[in-house]
């Protein structure tokens, strides 16, 4: 899963990054850091960098960074397809 994590400028610009992250229907498991001003959020790239994109161009984006997580989940289908062969 691409987690990506986004510092904003001050509470004004964290809620407008939540606000347009919410809004979009490919953001999955965001999660807000009040007092850090950071906002982490699991999206696939191309959705992600549209996101990041437009608050980069409104300004309040200190910073924008990703990083691969290994969820250790296998998708459903793979498990019924195993179980079926059994």
């Amino acid at each position: 899963m691409l987690v990506h994590t986004l510092e904003l400028a001050d509470k004004r610009q964290l809620g407008r990054a939540f606000e347009a992250l919410i809004a979009s229907e490919n953001v999955r498991d965001c999660a807000i850091e009040l007092d850090a001003l950071r906002i982490r959020f699991a999206a696939e790239e191309r959705d992600a960098a549209a996101v990041i994109r437009e608050l980069a161009q409104n300004g309040g984006l200190r910073s924008a960074a990703r990083e691969w997580i290994d969820t250790g989940m296998v998708r459903a289908s793979a498990l019924g397809v195993s179980a079926k062969e059994r």
